[in-house]
């Protein structure tokens, strides 16, 4: 599968980049239509590496919204939002936290990032009829699995094994979110719906909009 990860100078692109091998993956911040064509998936994410100013939070925002439109537009089948669990970590840690909890963003700009650009995302799940998979990582992102230790850690090979999953699978609905972060007896937030993802599979629904052609 012939993969276009966005946003070249993050850690989680890296990762990706080197553990997701038996795909064509292909890097690259500056896209229009006719390149991101090309592609069956599109993996995006919700934070970037500089976001310290106002400026930078609405570069962000924007950005997702283009890269968005330019794969409704190309007819891209699929799109994978990496986000981050930090949105859920106002909770008291004794709740038990699912995908159905609404996200506590904190007015940190990298959180707040994050936090719009999930929205985004949503609005554009209203309407149009690809796969959008929000997902939502465990942190920190740790090397190993020995090194994940906090009760709300991912490793590396956790983030790399998942992402696999979520692109294999066939989404029955237009819009999923997804929470995933290391097992262990003390983990923070459940990860019940990843471990079925079975039940998430068949035949996807029509949406509002599909594009008839391409703008030129």
């Amino acid at each position: 599968m012939k993969i276009l990860i966005t946003d070249t100078d993050t850690k989680i692109t890296s990762v990706l980049k080197n553990g997701l091998n038996q795909h064509e993956i292909e890097v690259r911040d500056s896209l229009d239509n006719d390149y991101i064509s090309n592609f069956n998936c599109v993996i995006i994410q919700s934070q970037s590496n500089k976001c310290d100013t106002p400026e930078d939070l609405n570069l962000k925002t924007q950005k997702t919204y283009n890269i968005l439109s330019s794969c409704v537009e190309s007819g891209i089948k699929k799109v994978v939002m990496i986000s981050t669990l930090s949105l859920m970590q106002e909770y008291k840690e004794s709740y038990t936290v699912t995908e159905k909890w609404k996200s506590t963003p904190s007015t940190e700009l990298d959180i707040l990032s994050s936090h719009l650009s999930e929205i985004i995302f949503k609005e554009f799940a209203r309407t149009f009829s690809f796969q959008k998979i929000l997902l939502r990582i465990g942190f920190p992102l740790s090397s190993s699995e020995a090194e994940a230790t906090e009760k709300s850690s991912l490793s590396e090979t956790e983030l790399i094994d998942s992402v696999n999953k979520i692109i294999d699978t066939n989404f029955n609905e237009r819009y999923e979110i997804i929470h995933i972060q290391n097992k262990s007896e003390s983990q923070r937030f459940l990860t019940n719906k990843f471990e079925d993802l079975s039940k998430l599979s068949g035949k996807q629904e029509q949406g509002f909009y599909t594009p008839i052609e391409r703008r030129l």
